[in-house]
């Protein structure tokens, strides 16, 4: 299976912290044998930052299967291909919302009104197969538009997705849908304030090699 693993990384927005999560991550695509692409520069720069995630709809396309990190993301060595955790012609994600709490409109919105999940993507890390590469779209507006529809604290990467997962009616699971599979994959972003993050990815490589032993 043709494959590849993404990461935007833009700005070397932290390096002390890529340069720990960085190795994790190209470890995994090669110990996988997927491709790793690292996103580093700006294409669509008149929407924020995190938007760039939708380059994924043309760099992913020839791919039969692609997954987005974070750049915050540690990986074990023994964290399995990410093929094989997902169900065929679904997509993944680890965490999740009710769209209604973050977006304005989701209840007149006729993809949201079909579809009647009320799900809301958390984007930091995604699963896509050849057959659900639909999640990648880019919105069908104008950057000033979409700022109408987040809430406080939404961000418009995520309503991207939700929307077109919505749209598309795509199946969905998780990537570590048991809490003890998280020991293997740590989103360093969900363990507390930025000033935090360095010494937890320290703390997270530590007990790995101290277990690996």
């Amino acid at each position: 299976m043709n494959k590849c693993v993404h990461v935007v990384y833009i700005n070397d927005f932290f390096p002390e912290l890529w340069s720990l999560t960085y190795p994790s991550i190209s470890y995994y695509a090669k110990k996988i044998g997927a491709d790793l692409n690292i996103i580093d520069q700006r294409k669509f720069p008149e929407w924020h930052m995190y938007y760039e995630k939708m380059q994924m709809y043309e760099c992913g396309r020839n791919y039969d299967a692609n997954f987005l990190l974070d750049a915050d993301i540690l990986i074990h060595p023994d964290f399995p291909d990410f093929t094989t955790v997902t169900k065929p012609h679904h997509i993944a994600f680890n965490d999740n919302f009710h769209a209604t709490d973050h977006y304005y409109g989701v209840e007149d919105n006729i993809y949201f009104q079909r579809d009647g999940r009320d799900v809301g993507i958390s984007t930091n890390a995604v699963i896509s197969f050849k057959s659900t590469h639909d999640v990648w779209e880019p919105l069908d507006m104008d950057p000033n538009e979409a700022k109408k529809i987040l809430k406080p604290h939404a961000f418009i990467d995520e309503y991207c997705l939700s929307l077109n997962m919505a749209k598309y009616g795509l199946k969905y699971t998780g990537i570590t849908w048991e809490d003890w599979q998280r020991y293997y994959f740590v989103h360093l972003g969900n363990m507390g304030p930025k000033d935090t993050v360095l010494p937890n990815a320290y703390k997270v490589i530590e007990n790995w090699k101290k277990n690996l032993k």
